[in-house]
């Protein structure tokens, strides 16, 4: 049998609560549960010494909640300590049988009693049950994000190992939704106005650490803000989940590009060692490759863990849709209806590394390209009614022939189906044979492989993202040419106003 006091310095440890008066803080002296257990033990005959016990793990815990909570820290990170001291002890050795098996009973049930009252305190409805402060009260749920994303402003510790897991295994169809919604939309919030110098880190790594749960990968495609009903594609970019963590970058933007500034890198280059300009650049690539990464393995998780695809394809393709303003060739006007450059370039990068997989030419897998992906009106996602396709079809190639030459769509028809049967006279197929055969297997709608559509859907995402990009910095580099050629002529206009007969009136221009 194990030792009755070293049970009650486990769970002092664990819970930092005793029975003794003359406890110091951060151990909380239990005055109400020692009166309760003295009379108890009064009316059992008992008079030993008042110790905690196995049996009495909830009450000690509940008791320690019903204490208002220090201002240095709320209730909710109290029970995370818990959890964590709970889980050291259960690393440490302990050579006596009997006390080994009491301290896994012991750790066991504080984890499960911790994460039980976790959600209580939580739960917005539940709150009131124990005192806390005004502030935990108004933020609720969202005091996870503290500890999940562990920003530098707050004094909030990480999750403890298996904290999370546990905690949604527990309240999964009991509540989940209510507890983690709001945690989500904070974590999106977080990310929003912030520079790649800035704390993006926090609300990424959360995010992948939540989609890495089939419970919690659900829950972010099921949210209401991973698609919200927007007009065009600023608004997705403003309000969706994953908008203000893909909009992250330094390219410029109407709307800034965040904090810290990335201008600030660059300030007083004349005097700057070219070591610490060289440094700046690489700090600011180091991150946004942290960031294309955190994205690719966040969408990753949600396609394999969130037991369907169909919600991220969904996504990929309103956002490409919403945003075909950005092929035209001038966008300036209209800079408030579509997602910044930013946002495409991160896009782009993510959805290239899905596409790196099969476009190995060993990998065997380019064979699930189907090319009538982008003439599928009712199968494809893409909305491609303004995009000139090169691989057109008869029809479509001879209605853009002008109707006054008829006698060249005929030429051009009659020529089509001349080469269609000389090719089907080397494969030794009767051309009526075929015709039949494909009318057949004709169907209204085709279901494309997923490398089919991830290929199509970065394609049409680098036109409008990559390539976009690359023609405006193309214009911005001839536009400044011209300006330094203007500024150069000048210059040689005002040496020969300067040096001639008319100096004196020049200067008093």
């Amino acid at each position: 049998m194990a030792d009755p006091v070293k049970v009650n310095a486990l769970i002092s440890r664990i819970f930092a609560v005793s029975l003794d008066a003359a406890a110091l803080p951060p151990v909380v002296y239990l005055e109400g549960l020692r009166e309760e257990l003295a009379q108890e033990s009064e009316q059992a005959g008992g008079s030993g010494k008042l110790l905690l016990s196995q049996d009495s793990l909830e009450r000690v815990l509940f008791a320690r909640l019903s204490v208002a909570q220090p201002p240095t820290e709320t209730h909710f990170q109290y029970l995370v300590g818990c959890y964590r001291r709970s889980y050291e002890e259960s690393r440490k050795t302990v050579r006596d049988k009997d006390m080994s098996q009491v301290v896994f009973d012991v750790t066991t049930l504080s984890c499960q009693l911790v994460v039980n009252y976790s959600g209580l305190l939580l739960n917005p409805d539940m709150a009131a049950m124990f005192p806390q402060s005004e502030e935990a009260l108004r933020r609720g749920p969202c005091q996870l994000v503290d500890h999940l994303s562990c920003s530098s402003s707050s004094s909030a510790e990480p999750l403890p190992a298996g904290f999370l897991e546990q905690f949604v295994a527990r309240f999964d169809n009991d509540g989940l939704e209510a507890l983690l919604n709001p945690v989500l939309s904070e974590l999106a919030k977080s990310a929003y106005n912030v520079s790649p110098l800035g704390p993006f880190h926090g609300a990424l790594n959360a995010l992948c650490q939540l989609s890495g749960i089939p419970a919690t990968a659900k829950l972010i495609l099921d949210h209401p803000e991973w698609m919200p009903e927007v007009k065009n594609g600023r608004e997705m970019e403003l309000r969706s989940l994953l908008g203000p963590l893909m909009k992250v970058n330094c390219l410029p933007d109407w709307h800034g590009t965040g904090q810290p500034s990335v201008n600030e890198c660059f300030t007083n280059l004349q005097t700057r060692r070219q070591a610490d300009v060289y440094a700046s650049y690489q700090s600011i690539r180091m991150n946004l490759g942290q960031l294309t990464t955190g994205l690719h393995q966040l969408l990753n998780s949600l396609l394999k863990k969130g037991g369907r695809r169909e919600p991220v394809l969904q996504w990929w393709a309103k956002v490409i849709n919403l945003n075909g303003g950005r092929a035209k060739m001038q966008i300036q006007t209209i800079q408030h209806e579509i997602a910044s450059h930013g946002f495409f370039c991160n896009l782009s990068a993510v959805m290239l590394k899905f596409c790196g997989p099969f476009l190995d030419p060993t990998s065997g897998r380019m064979e699930r390209i189907c090319p009538t992906y982008v003439q599928d009106d009712s199968g494809g996602r893409l909305d491609l009614k303004e995009v000139t396709k090169v691989a057109a079809s008869l029809d479509e190639a001879s209605a853009w022939v002008d109707k006054r030459n008829a006698s060249r769509i005929a030429d051009l028809q009659a020529s089509a189906a001349l080469i269609e049967r000389q090719e089907l006279e080397r494969a030794g197929v009767a051309p009526g044979t075929v015709a039949l055969s494909t009318a057949s297997s004709s169907k209204p709608k085709e279901d494309y492989h997923f490398i089919c559509e991830c290929y199509f859907l970065t394609a049409r995402c680098m036109h409008l993202g990559y390539i976009k990009i690359i023609l405006e910095l193309k214009e911005c580099d001839k536009g400044l040419r011209e300006l330094h050629r203007h500024q150069q002529e000048l210059e040689r206009v005002r040496s020969m106003y300067v040096n001639g007969p008319q100096a004196g009136q020049f200067e008093r221009q």
